[in-house]
């Protein structure tokens, strides 16, 4: 997780762009939950960085959670969810 967000920070600094720390926050997806902690990220310029878990948010109206629910769900959102998610790592790893 650290290693992506210092890519995402150094690819945004190389675009002219600024990371909001108090805006910035972020959700693990894992069928163990465990308590939220902040993430602290250090990057080669030694300026340090400090991002908020969060248990859900919302995304164009829709509320997006990291709780494992027994629901059906709509089998086209979740491959276009799938494949925005693969297009992100391929970028993260880049």
């Amino acid at each position: 997780m650290k290693k992506m967000t210092k890519n995402l920070i150094r690819e945004a600094k190389r675009m002219g762009l600024a990371i909001n720390q108090e805006k910035t926050k972020f959700m693990k997806m894992e069928t163990k939950q465990t308590p939220a902690k902040p993430l602290k990220v250090t990057t080669e310029a030694g300026t340090t960085y400090e991002f908020a878990e969060v248990n859900g948010f919302k995304y164009l109206g829709v509320v997006i959670t990291n709780k494992k629910r027994n629901e059906r769900r709509d089998r086209r959102t979740d491959r276009e969810s799938k494949q925005e998610c693969r297009k992100i790592k391929q970028i993260s790893e880049e």
